[in-house]
């Protein structure tokens, strides 16, 4: 299901990683890209960038003021350690 927001809001895009095991791991390298319709809005990279934080081991998450209405997506993917990667969409309103 995809979330719809208003322009204005500030959304919270967290994401989790886990072994095989399911056990909480923090890959080697964590980059988030935010794209809106036509073009990536922002790249972010863990220890780069300081939009990412670091919650506890395999907890991640960045906030972001939507500054336009559209269709909007993120993905996060994690290498190194851990490989994983997942994508999210929104949509936000005026």
């Amino acid at each position: 299901m995809t979330t719809i927001y208003d322009v204005g809001d500030k959304i919270r895009m967290s994401f989790n990683f886990t072994d095989e095991n399911e056990a909480a791991i923090d890959p080697t390298t964590v980059t988030l890209i935010l794209k809106n319709k036509s073009s990536i809005v922002a790249t972010w990279v863990f220890g780069v960038d300081p939009e990412i934080i670091n919650t506890a081991v395999g907890s991640y998450y960045a906030d972001y003021i939507i500054p336009t209405r559209g269709y909007w997506s993120y993905n996060v993917t994690g290498t190194g350690v851990v490989s994983a990667a997942d994508t999210e969409f929104f949509i936000s309103k005026a």
